[in-house]
């Protein structure tokens, strides 16, 4: 029933006549791109096929590794993850789709993670000596 009508119940934020799509056989592919700082960034198809699908995002030890409770990394209805602390080397990544209990088979990713690139090193500030300090002085001890 309309929200205005007796009896309706309103939850907030909930659409109330949304329709998910059917869930894919097989999720749409999964591309992965590693930064310089070693982050891995993850997206997927955005379209009418999968507007409304939770995602589920699987990190595993190896190739065609299967999706478990152990692997889940994230679960998200955007269209795109940034798995940070990723240690350096191949990884492997794997998309499932969920809606209502229904689970797509995964597609999968690999992408070889950088070392992270290290922080340029900062000399900061350092004193000069003979110069006048703050109040207009010379630092004690010069003349």
């Amino acid at each position: 029933p309309r929200v205005d009508m007796p009896g309706a119940e309103v939850i907030a934020g909930a659409c109330r006549q949304f329709n998910p799509p059917p869930v894919p056989a097989t999720a749409p592919m999964l591309k992965a791109v590693a930064d310089d700082d070693g982050v891995v960034h993850l997206t997927w198809e955005r379209s009418a096929q999968t507007i409304g699908l939770d995602a589920e995002l699987h990190h595993g030890a190896r190739r065609g590794f299967t999706p478990t409770d152990a692997t889940l990394v994230a679960q998200t209805n955007r269209f795109d993850y940034s798995h940070k602390m990723v240690p350096a080397g191949q990884q492997y990544y794997a998309l499932v789709l969920v809606s209502d209990g229904k689970r797509s088979q995964p597609s999968y990713a690999s992408i070889a993670v950088p070392r992270p690139t290290p922080p340029r090193s900062c000399s900061g500030p350092q004193a000069e000596t003979g110069r006048p300090d703050a109040h207009g002085g010379l630092p004690s001890g010069t003349t």
